[in-house]
């Protein structure tokens, strides 16, 4: 057992933190055991939050748009614990071709034996989408850590523009193949440049009974126009910032963490953002006529950066700020016991100090970093 002493949970009152295997077992004032049986780390000078649940990101590599040399690698465990990540959702991207689903399945469970909380979405950018069983509705079904679809490019020149119908088929059937497994059914959208933009997903939805709340659109802040319309669309569906790529593209995309407070302004349901890395994927840049320019790899580091920028340049408060990395992918992706710093929810925490710099990181009750050092 482990007790978290003096720990400022999101900034605020310190409290005492006790871990019992995977879980927060008792959150109090003072809790005294005898020291045989607990580990005990005074945590007077840091903040706890919630571990980053990075929704997207491509664990076991992507991309690959200028040939082999550009095939991004799998990442590294070390890149994850080091950006406060205890939870990743992994999906294939625009390489549907030379990568498996498979494959990506058995990075989620390298990763899982480590300590991490890793799942995954089956299928790819385009049509016919890989899977694992034969059927990407049977993958969520059938295999644990399939929680739904993605990503699925659309208004994109790599995708296979799905009609429609297309469309509404694929998301019906994503919701209700997790309805039977208990699952969120995500269907994930990457979205491109073109001009269509959301146009096909806000008819599916307004057509919808249910009005589709497992979609959820990414790369929401890739440049001006996009993101002026996931203002207006973000009343209806679920946007998704990322983060790694503004570093590449800062003279096209919307900072994040300055997008985040943009969308609020505009009207979008705080509940309704997210924030995700996309790293591990390839970071193409493509001329007017489609031509690869450049290409760049993308990082995790980006996303406790950005949670740093919100609580710190733009002036929200910690745990406000901490919902767009966590708690909110959390209730999305129906991961139940994840998201928040509460008894009988996982214990996966992070240690930050008064700059917002990782300290330590639990991990399902286990200690992964311990004063920024890796302890594996």
């Amino acid at each position: 057992m482990i007790v978290l002493k003096n720990l400022s949970i999101m900034g605020e009152e310190k409290l005492s933190v006790l871990i019992a295997g995977e879980k927060i077992a008792l959150i109090e004032k003072n809790i005294n055991l005898p020291s045989k049986m607990v580990e005990t780390i005074d945590c007077d000078a840091l903040m706890g939050f919630p571990g980053i649940i990075d929704s997207h990101i491509h664990l076991a590599g992507a991309g690959g748009e200028g040939g082999p040399l550009t095939r991004t690698p799998e990442i590294d465990l070390s890149d994850l614990l080091l950006s406060g990540i205890t939870c990743a959702i992994g999906s294939l991207g625009a390489d549907g071709f030379t990568r498996s689903v498979k494959n990506l399945l058995f990075k989620v469970r390298q990763l899982n034996q480590y300590g991490l909380s890793c799942y995954l979405l089956t299928g790819s950018y385009q049509q016919p989408f890989p899977s694992i069983t034969g059927d990407i509705f049977d993958d969520i079904v059938l295999i644990p850590e399939v929680l739904g679809i993605g990503e699925v490019a659309i208004s994109d020149h790599r995708s296979t523009n799905p009609s429609e119908d297309e469309l509404y088929k694929l998301i019906s059937r994503a919701r209700l193949a997790g309805m039977i497994s208990n699952k969120s059914g995500v269907v994930l959208f990457h979205m491109g440049d073109e001009p269509e933009m959301f146009q096909k997903l806000e008819r599916v939805v307004i057509k919808s009974n249910f009005k589709f709340s497992n979609i959820l659109s990414t790369h929401c802040n890739r440049n001006p126009n996009i993101f002026e319309e996931s203002k207006r669309v973000g009343k209806i569906l679920n946007i998704d910032i990322t983060t790694s790529s503004y570093e590449y593209f800062q003279d096209i995309e919307i900072k994040p963490s300055k997008a985040v407070k943009q969308l609020l302004q505009a009207g979008v349901p705080s509940e309704r953002i997210t924030l995700s890395s996309d790293a591990g994927g390839s970071l193409p840049d493509f001329d007017e006529m489609g031509n690869l320019r450049r290409i760049f790899y993308a990082k995790p580091f980006s996303l406790l950066s950005e949670f740093r920028d919100l609580v710190l340049n733009e002036g929200m408060e910690p745990k406000e700020a901490i919902k767009f990395f966590s708690t909110n992918s959390a209730k999305f992706f129906k991961l139940e016991r994840k998201g928040k710093i509460e008894e009988n929810f996982d214990a996966d925490i992070i240690l930050l100090d008064k700059e917002l710099n990782l300290h330590s990181l639990i991990a399902r009750g286990k200690i992964l970093v311990y004063n920024k050092k890796i302890t594996l």
